[in-house]
């Protein structure tokens, strides 16, 4: 569990799927998660340790980098209060345990402020998923009005370096 969010499961490792093979050869996929890469790398060498406890070897293939929550970076701060302009409401902010391409991102470009935001979803990657359809019209539009912000706020960026060149 996290220690940094309360009830936020922080690295877990389900079985995805067995199926028998053959006489000899039974094959297990595993798909492990954590929003701390250290524990997921654990988790993985876990793994391994056991199944060649147990005679079995281990190929390792994609996984999803972690990615931590960080409730104090700006640019969610700059995203609530678009939200709240534009909706009228505060946006509810909750970390979940998932595996997101922004992890993906952050591994390759350390140090970035990333959120991730969309419309709600009931039933994710299941049979009978569904989502709100007003939802998508209000995540479009939250997403053109923070661009817009975020474009603003990065010429007044620009404009203040080169006053201080």
């Amino acid at each position: 569990m996290s220690h940094e969010v309360a009830g936020l499961v922080e690295t877990s490792c389900n079985v995805a799927k067995a199926r028998h093979v053959s006489d000899h050869l039974v094959e297990v996929l595993c798909f492990p998660r954590s929003s701390i890469d250290s524990a997921l790398e654990d988790v993985q060498h876990r793994i391994a340790r056991v199944a060649k406890r147990h005679g079995a070897t281990v190929n390792r293939t994609f996984s999803f980098p972690g990615w931590a929550p960080n409730a104090s970076q700006e640019l969610l701060s700059i995203a609530k209060d678009e939200f709240n302009k534009g909706v009228g409401s505060v946006p509810e902010v909750a970390a979940i345990h998932a595996g997101l391409e922004c992890g993906i991102i952050g591994g390759k470009i350390p140090g970035i402020e990333m959120i991730s935001f969309g419309p709600d979803i009931k039933g994710a990657h299941a049979p009978g998923e569904r989502v709100h359809v007003q939802s998508v019209q209000r995540t479009w539009d939250f997403a053109r009005q923070l661009l817009a912000r975020l474009a603003v706020l990065g010429d007044s960026e620009q404009l203040r370096v080169k006053q201080e060149l």
